[in-house]
This record gives structure tokens, sequence and C-alpha cells, in this order.
């Protein structure tokens, strides 16, 4: 059920009732767990069982943590949660992007092996990936004693299967979620008005995505494309991108509070960060702590000196291979990592220097970040390789085919440099209503409007992009 869908709204509305009759905790959360089970069942069976036997292997194997004094003990345990779920990814996620490698290897020495790739081509479970370092979280936060109290069995899956975030997430750890699930949920009138005006404006920033989807595949399945193609196109997918993601966590944020729960903030303004360090402080939040506290730590801190460059880069570079079986997603994550380096040597340097940054100097910062953020994104969405060295080569004018300064194709990139900027307006909307609400009247004609604009505006529903990694 895609949150878009008149289906999911009366799934919803009928989880709303039930949660609303029901007055015990003990049966609440059951309805709340029920209801996520049914939310994913609805896609796959099979794909909800194998998640159900890992959130067990889970629950199971860190309870013996917590009741265990055995430090040793501990890491054995702690090991083997972490073995069995990146196992499991990797053999769902990763088996056909190894068997070719293994093939491409083989044909460059010369020999005869081949594997068949379809012979591994295991479908996708939705969300494993967001499942998978939920998982991770909570183990490691467990072992490390950052929630200390026993998990009982039906928060440990309430949580876990929690429907507003599993799909996209945001991703949640014990201290986010489980202190929320111990207790009652205690709706309030102004968390609830917050909640619907962000579903309200998820919904449009996922109509506005749907309608820039032609603009990108034109462009990015261009054979040719001219520098004017190629910049509408990365144009477009910047803003695609950010408001069909930030546009579902809107709407997971929002369900969140519906149901008495408030989950953590993925986005905060990203496209006006002044560095790359500051744009991953603002852009899926919760992905790039993750990273920060399970890869980049664990790298950067272990030996005997301490190997910042090295953890950045390894750690983006593994977090780029988390979005996809390709060896673009490797290199973009590479570029990040690259980048966040240099960044911080340059801001290094600034400091020493002690050099001010007046108006002029911020936002030219804020427009090399961007522009550096565009790049990588050409390597996301491209098809290989070779297709993002295409289009960056056309951005920057290298390319034999000419551009058209036509009156529709000027129209057509200043339309999507507009609508880089429409989803941060939305984003500035909700942050400054839930610093001071606003008057009754200009909140619900909002929210309105924002109903009323996803309904009559035709797209082609396509799903969430992050519902694919």
């Amino acid at each position: 059920m895609s949150f878009t869908s008149f289906v999911f709204w009366l799934f919803f509305a009928g989880v709303l009732f039930f949660l609303g009759v029901v007055r015990d905790h003990l049966t609440r959360l059951i309805v709340l767990l029920l209801a996520s089970l049914l939310f994913y069942g609805t896609g796959s069976l099979s794909h909800l069982a194998l998640l159900l036997g890992l959130g067990l292997t889970v629950f199971v194997l860190t309870r013996r943590m917590q009741r265990t004094s055995s430090r040793r003990r501990r890491k054995l345990l702690l090991f083997t949660c972490i073995a069995v779920n990146v196992g499991v990814l990797a053999l769902f996620k990763y088996s056909g992007f190894l068997v070719s490698i293994v093939n491409d290897v083989s044909r460059l020495v010369g020999s005869s092996l081949s594997i068949s790739e379809a012979a591994l081509a295991l479908g996708l479970p939705l969300g494993i990936s967001f499942f998978t370092f939920h998982n991770i979280a909570h183990s490691v936060d467990i072992e490390n004693g950052q929630y200390r109290h026993e998990v009982g069995a039906l928060e440990f899956f309430s949580g876990l299967f929690l429907f507003p975030k599993i799909v996209s997430g945001p991703i949640t750890r014990p201290h986010d979620i489980l202190p929320q699930l111990d207790e009652p949920s205690r709706l309030r009138w102004g968390a609830v008005q917050h909640g619907m005006l962000l579903v309200g404006l998820g919904l449009v920033k996922k109509t506005l995505a749907d309608m820039l989807a032609p603009v990108v595949i034109g462009a990015f399945d261009a054979v040719q494309p001219s520098t004017l193609e190629a910049w509408t196109g990365t144009l477009a997918f910047t803003a695609q991108l950010y408001a069909d993601f930030s546009g579902y966590t809107d709407i997971a944020l929002g369900l969140g509070l519906l149901l008495g729960l408030k989950l953590p903030r993925n986005f905060n303004l990203p496209y006006i960060s002044r560095s790359p360090v500051e744009f991953w402080s603002r852009w899926h939040i919760t992905l790039s702590t993750w990273i920060r506290d399970y890869l980049y730590m664990p790298v950067a801190t272990s030996g005997r000196r301490p190997r910042p460059v090295l953890g950045l880069v390894v750690a983006m570079s593994l977090g780029g291979l988390w979005h996809g079986a390709s060896w673009t997603f490797v290199v973009w994550g590479l570029y990040h990592g690259v980048l966040l380096a240099g960044s911080h040597g340059a801001s290094a340097l600034w400091r020493r220097g002690g050099a001010s940054a007046g108006a002029v100097v911020r936002t030219g910062q804020v427009a090399l970040t961007l522009y550096l953020v565009m790049v990588g994104f050409v390597l996301f969405r491209a098809p290989g390789i070779g297709a993002a060295g295409s289009l960056i080569l056309a951005m920057h004018g290298v390319t034999s085919v000419p551009s058209l300064m036509t009156y529709e194709a000027t129209v057509m990139v200043a339309l999507a440099g507009c609508a880089v900027v429409l989803p941060h307006v939305a984003d500035h909307l909700a942050l400054r209503f839930e610093e001071r609400p606003a008057h009754p009247l200009l909140h619900w004609g909002l929210v309105t409007a924002c109903v009323l604009a996803t309904i009559i505006t035709p797209t082609q529903g396509a799903t969430f992009i992050y519902a694919n990694f």
C-alpha cells in the first residue's frame, strides 16, 4: 500500500478508529503491531515471514545480551546479529552484482567460468535496507548499554515494523522509539494539527516529484544530451529526489504524530548548506548519523592512530553501496567521501587564516555546495558510469550537440530551478508553524489546499524512489 493510494487512507482511518476505541495500552500496541504486519503483508507474505524471522533473531540475541555479564559473550552475540542481517541483505541485494563482477573478472583473465545472474535474481523485500539498519543499530546500542531497559517482545516488534517508517525510514534506534512504546501515548491537539500539515505538504511534494519524472527520464535516457538538456535534467532530478524522499518522510512523521509517536527528523533544508559537511548534517539525517556512528567511527578510531580520511572514504563508499548494487552508487559514495575529507581540510585552513564570510561569500559557498551535490546526483541517477560521464561532460559544454536556446527550453530550465526551491519553502513553512502555530483558518486552509492539489493534479502515481533501496 502506497501512502498516495486511497486504499491506504482507508486502512489508516481504520487503524485510528481501533486505536481510538481501545484504551488499554497493551491492546493498543497489539493493534498497532497487527496493523503494521497487515500493511507489509499486503505486499508479500513470504518477505514478511523473512523479516519476522530476522526480527525474532535480533530480539532473542539482544535479550541474551542484556542478561549476560560476560563481555566476550555479548560481543559474540552482537557479531551474530550483524552477520545474520548483513548476510540476508547481501543475498537479496548484492548477489547479482557480485556474480556480474566474477563474470567480468573471468572474462578479463580469459576464463570460461560464467555464472548465470538470473539464477540468483531474488525479489528484493520492500524496505529491507532500512529494516537491516534498524536491527544493527538496535543490536549495537543494546550491547553498548545505551538502552538498559529490557525490551519486551511487543514493544520491540511494534517499533521494528511500525508501518509509517518501515518502507523508507527514518531509521530509528532504541532510544528514539522504545520509550514512547513503553508508555501509553498521549495525543495532543497541537501534534495532531502539525501531523496533518506534514501529511499535506508531503503529498504535495510527492505530486511535484511525479510531475518532474518525465523531464528526468528524458534527460538521463538521452544518447547525446545537449548542455541545456543536461542541466535541465540534473536540476529536475535534484528537485525530484528531494521532493520525493522528504515528501515520504513528511508523511511518515505526520502519521507518527497522529498515532501519538514522534519519529526522528530526517531533513533540514539541505540545499542551503555551505559545505559538503553541512549538507550531510542536513540530508537524510538518520542515515548520515548512522554511517557516522556505525561505520565511520569504527574505521577512523581503530588502531593506534586516528584515520579520519580513511574513515570518511570507507564509510561513504559503503554508504553509497547501500543505496544500490551498482558501480555508480559506489563511485557516488566515494565521491562524497572525498568531498567530505576535502571540506574538513578546507574548513581547517579557513579557520587558521582567520577569514570571515560575508553575504557574498556565503552565497557562493551555498552555490558551490549545491553544484557539487548535483554532480553527485548524476552518478546517483544515471544507469551506468558511462552514461553519468556523458551527462556530466554535457553539463560542462563538452559535447558535440548544440544547445538550442529556445523560449520553451529556457522556461523549462527556469521551472526546474524553481522546483529545487519549492520543497524548501514547504519545509520552512512546516518548521515555522511547528514553532509558532498559525491561525486555524490559515493552517487548515493550507492543509485543505495541499490535499486538493494532490487530488486534482494528474500524475503517474509512481512509487517512492527510496522504496527501491
